[in-house]
């Protein structure tokens, strides 16, 4: 830390700012001229440590010594921002780690509504919770890679009750694939592939793949059980995607599939049970591999504003020397009842 900064920091101790050293005070900054700022530095820093506002020491210690709530949500994998606006609180919830998926949570508020809402699917609702010694706790579906919003209302709000989608343990594989490449560059291949597993098309014994750029569209039929029916849809989820998927279930759009976690939920009104379904899954891969292509064959494609662009070592952008760049739904991909 510079002499400056510290000196700043103590203008605010003695206005009254609280301020947090985690573990230690700040060492002053390695340098020109650090010999000349020593002094005034290690000053500056027995003045502030004497200050009645600033804490040294673990920071978990130092908010509950000033009484400011913490949050459990870390301890569960999860990450989060928390803002307050007016009378409500909002909190940015993401899970990046696979620790959580569906579980009991405990945010340091209490409210008389909770309102959940989903960004990626734009569906939002209010969710059933408790108020415990000043804590609200409530249940929260969110698989690995996926976000959402918490808001809390000192009002009761009368609005729709939203009721959390969870994938149960009854699944259907899909197997049976038809894949059929229509929409692409350079080549587009010309055989319908029937693969047993599904895996990165560039591995798939035709070299056009290698430098395929477009669409590569995947069929196949599944029937669904009709105890199913009471359920309010189900869940198509993939093990892994290169890079988006749009949907179709018996020639009607179910949407879109582009990031983690790769599932989509698909209503009842669009299933038939005891009877076939068909689903074709219309994939597009980056063009990554045709600029392999193109840099491979010498073909002059770069337009850029910057003629002298580089790679990161500094050397002129050649994408000849990449590997094939994954393409296509890779893993298992499968229909999932709801509880």
């Amino acid at each position: 830390m510079t002499a400056e900064t510290l000196k700043n920091l103590n203008v605010l101790a003695k206005q009254g700012v609280k301020i947090i050293f985690d573990q230690q005070m700040p060492e002053l900054l390695p340098g020109k001229g650090r010999s000349s700022w020593l002094k005034t530095f290690n000053l500056l820093k027995e003045e502030l440590a004497k200050n009645p506002f600033v804490f040294v020491g673990k920071t978990e210690t130092a908010l509950i010594n000033l009484n400011i709530r913490t949050e459990s949500l870390p301890a569960s994998g999860l990450s989060f921002i928390r803002k307050r606006a007016g009378d409500s609180k909002y909190w940015f919830i993401t899970n990046l780690s696979n620790k959580f998926c569906y579980d009991t949570i405990s945010l340091s508020e209490s409210a008389k509504a909770l309102e959940y809402y989903n960004p990626m699917t734009n569906e939002r609702g209010f969710i059933d919770f408790a108020n415990k010694i000043n804590r609200i706790r409530t249940k929260l579906y969110l698989p690995p890679g996926s976000s959402c919003f918490l808001i809390s209302y000192n009002i009761p709000q009368k609005s729709n009750h939203w009721n959390f989608k969870i994938p149960s343990d009854k699944s259907i594989s899909l197997s049976n694939w038809d894949v059929e490449f229509k929409e692409g560059s350079p080549e587009i291949p010309k055989t319908i592939f029937h693969p047993e597993q599904l895996t990165s098309w560039t591995a798939w014994p035709d070299s056009s793949l290698n430098w395929y750029n477009g669409y590569g569209n995947y069929s196949t039929t599944f029937m669904l059980p009709d105890p199913w029916k009471m359920n309010k849809g189900v869940y198509l989820q993939i093990d892994d995607l290169r890079e988006t998927a749009q949907i179709t279930i018996n020639g009607k759009d179910a949407g879109t599939i582009w990031s983690v976690p790769y599932q989509l939920f698909i209503p009842n009104s669009s299933l038939k049970f005891g009877i076939k379904n068909t689903i074709t899954l219309k994939v597009r891969n980056l063009s990554a591999n045709e600029a392999r292509y193109l840099d491979t064959k010498g073909i002059k494609w770069k337009k850029f504003y910057d003629a002298n662009i580089a790679d990161i070592t500094y050397k002129p952008f050649d994408a000849s020397k990449w590997s094939p760049v994954p393409s296509g739904i890779i893993g298992q991909a499968k229909i999932t009842a709801i509880n």
